[in-house]
């Protein structure tokens, strides 16, 4: 078993298929307790650090994070990393997320001091310098979470989300017939959501 091309590879070769798992392949997966559900609009699920997590979309949709680039968790991201001795590209991962600028060959999973190393340097990088929420983190002073739409600089909700589905009818409409209707939707989703999610608070 181990990792191939970023999937989990049976002993055989075979890559799991995570929504029509092959036990004979995958014996233990027989004996692993698994919760399912569905997510709608304005829920929210909670995957605990680390949790093994799938996820199924049913239709076209768009998804984004910025948990590695959250200053209290550069860390668990640069450890969890290392110490899965760079499982599913996430040493590519790193060096990319602080664009370059911090020594990722150096990673060693059984010298925490090289992850402590990586952790300053990736706290002092251009990319978390940039969205002005590292330095408050290490200087401990006015660190405070933010929205997503925040840490890309937009000035409310409503402007990111628009911006966002500026880019999905870019990328899914641009020869459809449905464009028109759709950009109509996504103008009106994003004046409601809008609504409910304010200004940034100071």
């Amino acid at each position: 078993g181990g990792f191939g091309s970023g999937r989990i590879l049976s002993p055989s070769g075979k890559a799991l298929e995570i929504f029509d798992p092959d036990v004979q392949e995958f014996p233990e997966l027989q004996d692993v307790r698994i919760y399912e559900g569905e997510v709608k609009a304005g829920d929210v699920i909670y995957v605990p650090s680390g949790a093994l997590h799938g996820i199924l979309n049913t239709e076209a949709t768009f998804a984004a994070t910025s948990n590695s680039l959250w200053p209290p968790l550069t860390s668990h991201y640069a450890e969890v990393c290392t110490k899965s001795h760079f499982a599913r590209r996430c040493k590519r991962m790193l060096k990319d997320t602080y664009l370059g600028a911090c020594e990722v060959d150096g990673l060693n999973p059984f010298d925490d001091s090289t992850i402590e190393e990586f952790t300053k340097c990736a706290l002092h990088s251009k990319a978390n310098i940039e969205l002005g929420q590292a330095r408050s983190y290490v200087d401990k002073k006015g660190f405070r979470d933010i929205f997503l739409w925040e840490l890309f600089r937009f000035t409310s909700y409503e402007d990111f989300c628009l911006a966002v589905c500026s880019k999905y009818l870019e990328l899914d409409y641009t020869k459809s017939k449905q464009g028109p209707e759709q950009e109509a939707v996504c103008k009106r989703q994003c004046k409601v959501l809008g609504s409910r999610n304010g200004k940034p608070s100071t």
